[in-house]
């Protein structure tokens, strides 16, 4: 177990300490007012722009949804609101880096493509059937985000508040100022990225390091092999994964456990698509401001494409016999062990806790 928790450590930390720095470079070069001025409009290409905005951007599941409110008092359409929140925290930039070393090229490529078909096709689903009523997102659903993260300091006040804006983002008591130069963005981003993107991510990539550690070390192969790549293990992952909070990248590491102790890819994908887009924050989310209608499509909508993606996926690994990576031949090595073993350093430095200690000192 000890041994499994290092190996993991040791090769996800150089990459996820990438994504964040890139994360933060996202953050400061595309501007908030681009973002609502591309999505404020209603139809088709509002929604694929909204998801193609989303994957790259640096939003946790529950971080999403002020942005997303945002963007939908802006005047965005049920759909394109919906895309976002789809895309946004299926993806992102730390997420696909970390796919890359654990899941393998494929996986790392069908992972954004099927959360970019998953956004899509949902929003076009709320925007041709739902109706929306009137009104705004009830305080509620925002600060149940917050509870769900486990924060009641400060440094999340604005979560409390659904008129929170772009430029506070989620949980941000440092709104960046209106004209900064191109160094102080750089620096917002990557504080940013390294306080507010990291805090919300750690607790949940460590407990699915742990996770993924744990089954690989106990969990019997032929356990898992014997609904792999079946409809009914399909549905029970779904089932297991839909109201479970899990960001994307923290998923990642439990989804290559999956695969290592003999599930299939296209099953290990459901848990990969619908654990991020779906907890009890963004579904009240929909629920308070689309309607229940919007809401059942919401989960439908994530279910249907989780499902025909893993049927598509586990045929074209077959087919075209695309290699996967599991935890069991990745190695520690792809790069040099003293940039992992930094990488380590680096991220157990900047870690929340850690930084209040020496703030106090």
């Amino acid at each position: 177990m000890i041994n499994n928790l290092i190996h993991l450590t040791i090769t996800i930390a150089p990459f996820f300490l990438l994504g964040l720095v890139i994360s933060g470079l996202i953050k400061a070069l595309i501007p908030e007012k681009t973002i609502k001025k591309n999505l404020a409009k209603k139809g088709i290409t509002s929604i694929i722009k909204a998801a193609i905005f989303g994957m790259p951007l640096p939003l946790c599941s529950c971080g999403v949804i002020p942005v997303a409110t945002e963007i939908k008092k802006q005047g965005a359409s049920n759909g394109a609101t919906t895309a976002f929140l789809i895309a946004t925290p299926e993806t992102g930039v730390d997420s696909i880096s970390v796919s890359a070393v654990l899941l393998g090229p494929f996986m790392a490529v069908a992972r954004p493509v099927s959360a970019l078909f998953t956004a899509i096709l949902t929003g076009i689903a709320i925007e041709k059937i739902a109706t929306s009523p009137n009104g705004n997102v009830e305080s509620k659903t925002i600060k149940s985000c917050c509870s769900t993260q486990g924060s009641n300091n400060s440094d999340h006040k604005c979560c409390s508040t659904p008129q929170a804006s772009l430029k506070e983002s989620c949980c941000s008591s440092n709104p960046i100022a209106d004209n900064p130069s191109l160094l102080q963005k750089f620096i917002n981003g990557q504080k940013y990225s390294f306080t507010n993107l990291y805090d919300d991510t750690f607790k949940w990539l460590a407990l699915g390091i742990i996770a993924a550690a744990a089954i690989t070390t106990f969990v019997p192969s032929e356990f898992l092999k014997e609904y792999s790549g079946s409809y009914i293990g399909m549905i029970l992952i779904m089932l297991v994964s839909i109201p479970m909070y899990t960001c994307a990248t923290s998923s990642t590491p439990i989804a290559a456990a999956m695969i290592a102790a003999g599930v299939s890819p296209g099953t290990a994908m459901i848990f990969l698509l619908t654990g991020p887009a779906t907890n009890v924050a963004t579904i009240g989310m929909v629920k308070s401001h689309m309607g229940n209608t919007s809401a059942a499509i919401y989960v439908g909508g994530i279910a249907v494409s989780a499902f025909v993606t893993a049927i598509i996926v586990d045929y074209l690994i077959t087919k075209y016999d695309f290699s996967i990576t599991t935890i069991n031949n990745t190695s520690e090595h792809l790069i040099p062990a003293a940039i992992s073993w930094v990488s380590v350093l680096i991220l157990f430095i900047t870690q929340k806790n850690i930084r209040r200690l020496v703030k106090n000192r």
